[in-house]
C-alpha cells in the first residue's frame, strides 16, 4: 500500500511545476509569434521595394519606347511654357493618320511632352491637325509615368543626334537614358 501512495503522489505535478511549464510555453509562443510578425513585415517591405523597382523599370522603358517610336523630336524651347510644371528638353511628335470611308485620309499630329511635377514624371499629350507649336497649357492628356522622382536632367545633342536623360529618385537611385535617335530633330533658329 505504501508503494501505491508513493506512486500516486509522484504521478501528478505540483503548482510550481505547472506554473513553470505554462511560463515556458508562453515564452516560446510569444517568440514564435514575434518571429512570424517580423517575417511578415520583412516580406511586405521586400515586396514593396520590388514593386517600386518594377514600376521604375516599366516607366523608363515606356519613355524609351516612346522616344524611339517618334517621328520628330522638337526641343521644348519652341513651346510656350505657361504651366507650373518643368518640361524636359524635348517634345515627341508622332504622325497619326485617320482613315475615313467617304473622304480623304487626314494627317494629325500627336505631341507628347514629359514634365516633372512634385515627385512625379508626368506625360502630357495633345492632338492637332496642323504642325504648330502649341502653348503647353493645352496639353491635356495626363498620365503619371514615374513616382519618387527628385530631379530630371535632359538634353539634346544635335551633333550626335542623341537624347540624354538622367532621372534621380528620392531614395538616391538614378537612371540614365542615352538614346541615339532614329527620327529627325527639329532645328530652327528662333
Amino acid at each position: 500500500m505504501q508503494n501505491y501512495l508513493q506512486l500516486k503522489k509522484s504521478s501528478g505535478m505540483t503548482q510550481i511545476e505547472l506554473l513553470v511549464g505554462i511560463s515556458i510555453i508562453s515564452i516560446i509562443g510569444m517568440a514564435l509569434f514575434s518571429l512570424l510578425f517580423v517575417n511578415n513585415n520583412l516580406l511586405n517591405s521586400i515586396e514593396n521595394s520590388n514593386d517600386e523597382i518594377i514600376n521604375r523599370y516599366y516607366g523608363i522603358e515606356y519613355l524609351r519606347n516612346e522616344i524611339s517610336n517618334s517621328d520628330l523630336i522638337i526641343p521644348s524651347k519652341y513651346f510656350k511654357n505657361s504651366t507650373t510644371m518643368k518640361p524636359l528638353a524635348f517634345v515627341i511628335q508622332k504622325e497619326v493618320y485617320s482613315y475615313r470611308r467617304n473622304s480623304n485620309n487626314k494627317e494629325r499630329y500627336n505631341k507628347v511632352i514629359y514634365c516633372v511635377k512634385g515627385d512625379k514624371l508626368i506625360r502630357n499629350s495633345c492632338k492637332s491637325n496642323e504642325f504648330k507649336f502649341e502653348n503647353l497649357k493645352i496639353f491635356s492628356g495626363y498620365s503619371e509615368i514615374l513616382t519618387g522622382v527628385e530631379k530630371v536632367n535632359s538634353s539634346i545633342d544635335y551633333e550626335s543626334s542623341q537624347i540624354k536623360i538622367k532621372i534621380e529618385f528620392t531614395n538616391g537611385d538614378f537612371a540614365t537614358i542615352n538614346m541615339k535617335l532614329r527620327c529627325e530633330l527639329y532645328e530652327k533658329s528662333i
